[in-house]
């Protein structure tokens, strides 16, 4: 009989133990991801193209101390035999108002908001992203943020490196949130012969989402660039979303404009899905310049560490 009590104990304390062990695993890893179905081309050629995976990303949190929070995230667009690590980084808490940030990561550099499927046209030219350290200093509704990365030259960031195989660059930026629609953030870039800097806001204006963006870069004349944005979003019962954006861009100090217009729906479905349309052209008189864009996705449940972008699979 003793032998039958000590095999039960021996089992309670191995279910007990795997689930203390589950639970504490639970606490220090979080796990989560995204997904979209695309389907981009132009009005005549719709019904000659079929959706596809559009992005796959897989990402998790690990808590390797109470101060120490890392993240990753593994990144596939279009074809899913290709996979890479599109983030890598720690965040450590300092104090309640000090935080430093390290690895490969986005830097406050342009709000870059997007409520459409497709992205702001100056994305290319602001988003910054890459190896290097992030120290953010928060006060009430202000944060400070102060960086640093170096840019190797790849097809990517060739606009970004001024030509060289890499290049280090500094990124200052002041954050002021507001309510949970209201975010202004203004950001300057200095490397050397070069200086950017960008200035977004997101506010709420009657029943309307404002974001609107501006961004200049010096680098020489013959590579100046200017670049602006709007977005109007009008949230229907929290669950609809149509919106309309305009892309200015003036290659050469405000002499020359390109124009895009975007417009679209958003539809927010249950269990963190998303339905959206799109149509969008550079020049209305050339029908090759049209698109039409859908999207099905999957918002992310999971916030990693560091910055991160307000997108329809990120809405933070």
């Amino acid at each position: 009989m003793y032998k039958y009590f000590f095999f039960f104990t021996f089992l309670i304390k191995v279910s007990l133990s795997q689930e203390i062990a589950q639970e504490a695993f639970n606490q220090k890893m979080e796990i989560g991801g995204i997904v979209t179905l695309d389907l981009e081309a132009p009005p005549d050629k719709v019904k000659e193209v079929n959706m596809q995976i559009g992005t796959v990303e897989l990402m998790a949190n690990i808590r390797l101390a109470q101060n120490l929070l890392s993240g990753i995230t593994l990144l596939s667009e279009g074809d899913l035999s290709q996979i890479s690590i599109d983030r890598a980084l720690a965040e450590y808490t300092l104090t309640n108002q000090i935080k430093g940030v390290f690895g490969q990561q986005l830097y406050p550099h342009g709000l870059l908001t997007s409520r459409l499927i497709s992205d702001p046209q100056m994305i290319e030219d602001v988003e910054t992203t890459g190896p290097g350290a992030l120290l953010l200093y928060t006060q009430k509704i202000y944060t400070l943020g102060f960086g640093t990365t170096y840019l190797s030259s790849t097809p990517e960031t060739e606009n970004l490196t001024e030509g060289n195989s890499g290049i280090w660059k500094g990124i200052l930026a002041l954050d002021i949130n507001g309510s949970e629609d209201m975010q202004t953030r203004l950001s300057m870039l200095v490397s050397e012969e070069q200086f950017e800097t960008a200035l977004g806001s997101g506010n709420t204006l009657g029943p309307l989402l404002v974001d609107v963006e501006v961004f200049k870069r010096w680098q020489g004349e013959s590579d100046e660039l200017s670049a602006g944005n709007l977005t109007l979003t009008l949230p229907l019962y929290e669950v609809i979303h149509p919106a309309i954006r305009l892309d200015l861009q003036s290659p050469k100090d405000f002499k020359e404009w390109e124009q895009a217009l975007a417009l679209g729906c958003i539809v927010n479905l249950p269990d963190n899905l998303f339905a959206g349309i799109e149509y969008s052209f550079t020049d209305f008189t050339d029908p090759n310049n049209h698109k039409i864009a859908l999207q099905l996705g999957l918002e992310s449940s999971l916030q990693l560490p560091g910055i991160q972008r307000t997108t329809l699979t990120n809405p933070n």
